[in-house]
């Protein structure tokens, strides 16, 4: 009896485990997601291509990372000093491969003559990890949920809407007769290249962080 309560404990204990390392690992991906938004964001107003409809985007995705956040700040409670400190652990630990993505991005743009090809990269460096925090959620709960099914209730922190709204801003700006050729190399070739290892540097530091919690 007292085997199959310890077996029943460990098995809970290992849900808790697996559980936590995929909301830190999601928690993760996403803080880097917001902090390129705020950094692209401040490139993009000071430049010549922020107009009315390129403003409305923006000021769109502002209001979404403020209801993000507000939203984190609430769950994480006395935890918030903790989750700071990882975030700019994952942040350096990655720092490497973004800064290689985003120059390959602006070399792709560079091929086809593309003006402003520098904050272009920006754009498409945050629009690229959006579209991974998005993937990379579906995929934890989808390992998770073998050992927890309510897994799936952590749905709300998907960045869908600042993926969509970071999507049209893209359109915005690409807008012309070599986006469509330029952004497919872009998503076959330099983004293929590097979302592994950004995923498999982000987890690594993920299941480090909980393991210290």
């Amino acid at each position: 009896m007292e085997r199959k309560i310890g077996d029943i404990k460990d098995k809970k204990l290992k849900a808790e485990n697996i559980t936590l390392a995929a909301i830190y690992n999601i928690l993760f991906t996403n803080d880097i997601v917001c902090s390129l938004i705020v950094e692209m964001l401040s490139a993009l107003r000071k430049s010549e291509l922020c107009r009315f409809r390129v403003k409305q985007q923006g000021n769109k995705l502002e209001q979404l990372m403020l209801q993000y956040e507000k939203k984190i700040n609430k769950i994480a409670g006395h935890r918030a000093f903790f989750m700071a400190d990882a975030n700019q652990y994952v942040a350096d630990e990655v720092q490497p491969d973004l800064l290689k993505m985003e120059y390959s991005i602006k070399m792709e743009f560079d091929k086809f003559r593309i003006e402003n090809s520098a904050l272009l990269a920006k754009v498409e460096l945050t629009r690229c990890m959006a579209e991974l925090a998005c993937l990379s959620l579906d995929k934890r709960i989808e390992e998770v949920r073998p050992y927890n099914k309510e897994v799936a209730g952590i749905t709300y922190l998907r960045l869908t809407d600042a993926f969509k709204v970071l999507d049209e801003l893209s359109d915005t700006l690409y807008r012309g007769g070599t986006v469509t050729s330029t952004k497919a190399i872009i998503a076959k070739g330099v983004w293929l290249s590097y979302n592994e290892n950004l995923l498999i540097a982000i987890l690594s530091a993920a299941r480090s962080m909980s393991q210290t919690s």
